[in-house]
């Protein structure tokens, strides 16, 4: 029996919707069908897939995700299928929310969904053993939970976005930032409109409550797993001391027990913020000498060493983060790190390829110097997704206030909140040049696009 509550003309829509996105993502899978791998991540996760091992430091969910899906296929068309179906359901998505309590017209939201679409970080990502494309539908579902709570204050989809920023989180590391802080403070915006101080502070409460019992599960499942402090990542030690190492001093060693002159070891210049990548993971790097390892006391003392350097200077992060930023419009900065992250930086090790082999049942070996038109599409538009991180917030400023003016003020707020997440959060907590990182992005400002071009006027009216 149909549902009366859903009419013809809706299923319709959403019908068509689909079709046009996965005409789009079939029309990508014709013209590239070619598996990626990224070195060390890659191998990892597929490693994880056909085992019982999790890897330390990386998405434990998303393995799970390919053991599930890919792995009883066993084929690299199965991969790229079942990431580009999250793709489409990340484009549909983006589309429900901009029609369904964005109030934009249909011909928009269908063309930025279409858009989106063949972004080329997603279109890439689909290809790669990499959590992004699950990440990215994980953190738009969340958005969209996110906004349809603030439009009807219901309990149950505050329960819904604190369980999708959980899975959000455990795909992307990255996005935590934004996950905590949304997590916490989306019940405020009932002000705007749905609630009175008794109703938010109710749901404040409830939203703590669910916050702390899905982290604090999830922190204690790493402590258990990995024998080490209860954290978000068994490695937080070692990436928080890399984050910052270019402030650390040897007094800050000296509190800690640590001779300063271990540091007479590096082989990567302490203060460089470039070399901030080398201190984590290269041999004879800041974390090496020190002895950071992925023990509870490891850990413990590289979260420790650099709390004091960022106590010392907190500002210093800032000067780290503009350092980062420059180095997008540095030739050979830019240059080299695109080429890692398009998979072409060397060739792929035997460890990879029996991996690759026995998880997808295909060869890698020279698909790290083979182009594509994925990979080209990637390549070319980078500067796109540079672009869509300077741009984002104001965009999604200048959306929110035509929201705000046209009674959507609480989903605007969501949509500039999220934006200034993103952006902040990638400014201030990425240890290096990432174009892979500046994923989210375009997602984002294709909404903030659509809300400003779309030409219907914008009401409180639902429109989906």
């Amino acid at each position: 029996m149909s549902d009366p509550s859903i009419n013809p003309p809706l299923r319709l829509r959403w019908l068509r919707a689909l079709l046009l996105l996965s005409a789009i993502k079939a029309a990508w899978i014709y013209c590239d069908a070619i598996p990626r791998v990224f070195l060390g991540d890659s191998a990892s996760y597929l490693l994880a897939a056909k085992s019982d091992w999790l890897p330390p430091g990386s998405s434990f969910t998303y393995p799970w995700l390919l053991h599930f899906t890919v792995m009883p296929w066993q084929s690299p068309s199965a991969l790229i299928l079942v990431q580009s179906l999250a793709g489409i359901g990340s484009a549909w998505l983006l589309w429900l929310v901009l029609r369904r309590r964005l109030g934009v017209s249909e011909a928009v939201a269908l063309v930025a969904a279409a858009v989106f679409a063949c972004d080329p970080a997603q279109v890439f990502y689909e290809r790669m053993v990499m959590a992004e494309a699950f990440g990215g539908l994980a953190l738009l579902a969340t958005f969209a939970a996110t906004i349809e709570y603030v439009a009807t204050a219901r309990l149950r989809w505050l329960v819904v976005l604190e369980c999708l920023g959980l899975a959000t989180m455990s795909l992307r590391m990255n996005l935590l930032p934004v996950v905590l802080v949304m997590g916490v403070v989306t019940p405020l915006l009932l002000w705007l409109g749905q609630g009175g101080v008794r109703r938010i502070a109710a749901h404040m409460g409830i939203a703590l409550i669910l916050l702390c019992a899905l982290h604090g599960g999830y922190r204690q499942f790493i402590a258990t797993h990995y024998h080490t402090a209860p954290s978000w990542s068994s490695r937080s030690g070692l990436m928080e001391l890399g984050l910052v190492a270019p402030l650390v001093k040897p007094e800050h060693l000296w509190a800690e027990g640590v001779s300063p002159n271990v540091l007479s070891l590096l082989r990567h210049v302490l203060r460089d913020p470039d070399e901030r990548n080398g201190q984590m993971w290269a041999a004879f790097g800041l974390a090496d000498v020190l002895g950071i390892d992925d023990s509870e006391a490891g850990e413990r003392l590289g979260g420790r060493i650099a709390g004091r350097a960022l106590r010392d200077d907190p500002l210093g992060l800032l000067r780290l983060g503009m350092s980062n930023f420059k180095g997008y419009f540095h030739p050979l900065v830019a240059g080299r790190r695109l080429q890692m992250d398009r998979a072409s930086e060397q060739p792929y090790g035997p460890d990879v390829q029996a991996l690759a082999r026995s998880v997808l049942n295909t060869a890698v070996v020279g698909t790290e110097k083979r182009e594509s038109p994925a990979r080209r599409w990637f390549t070319f538009a980078s500067l796109w997704l540079v672009f869509c991180w300077l741009a984002l917030a104001p965009l999604a400023a200048i959306a929110c206030w035509r929201l705000c003016r046209n009674g959507r003020s609480g989903e605007g707020s969501v949509m500039l909140l999220y934006a200034l997440g993103l952006v902040s959060s990638h400014f201030l907590f990425s240890a290096i040049v990432s174009y892979r990182y500046l994923h989210p992005m375009p997602a984002f400002v294709l909404i903030a696009l659509a809300v400003l071009l779309s030409s219907d006027k914008v009401s409180a009216r639902t429109s989906v």
